[in-house]
């Protein structure tokens, strides 16, 4: 029996021991969360380390992307605290820090003076160009158990969920930058 398998069958005894305890509860979508938590703390400990050699943590990641993809390599705060689904505090701790590290810096915005702009600084595009090419290369290896059609099906449920996590309660507050996964 592999580790992976026996998890399973631990997270199996689990819930059902839950199931005798709440009788409503839906064994199917409790094992769905499970995997769906599992892989992520899987693939959040297997990035992990290639993101502390390059001293970055995902929400640093993600921004020097969103500023990267950018033509002139700039964003206004509120359209990276936008593109990247977290609360403005939680970006402008990350951005703090990427200041003082010299990854980006703020600048004031040409066409309101109430915004400030994120630019991307020489220093950043070294870093997240020595990062990104082997990181999509891990990322192409991961998925490479799906095929074509299976990652498009994935996605679809993923986005579904999502959807049904949207619509569910309202939400108390958005996610930590540092809980959020790299996307790119």
């Amino acid at each position: 029996m592999t580790a992976t398998d026996d998890r399973a069958c631990r997270q199996r005894a689990a819930i059902e021991a839950l199931a005798r305890i709440y009788p409503g509860l839906d064994r199917k979508a409790m094992r769905a969360l499970h995997e769906l938590v599992a892989t992520f703390a899987a693939l959040k400990g297997f990035l992990a380390p290639f993101l502390e050699e390059h001293e970055l943590s995902t929400g640093a990641l993600d921004i020097l992307v969103v500023l990267r993809r950018s033509p002139d390599g700039t964003a206004p705060m509120p359209e990276v605290v936008k593109q990247l689904l977290v609360t403005r505090q939680n970006v402008s701790a990350v951005v703090a820090g990427m200041v003082r590290r010299r990854l980006i810096e703020r600048v004031p915005s040409r066409r309101d003076a109430r915004v400030r702009v994120l630019r991307i600084t020489s220093r950043g595009r070294r870093v997240v160009d020595s990062f990104l090419p082997d990181h999509y290369r891990r990322i192409s290896s991961i998925f490479s158990a799906l095929r074509g059609p299976e990652l498009d099906l994935m996605q679809d449920y993923l986005q579904r969920i999502r959807a049904g996590v949207d619509g569910a309660e309202p939400r108390r507050d958005r996610q930590s930058l540092d809980d959020h996964a790299a996307a790119h």
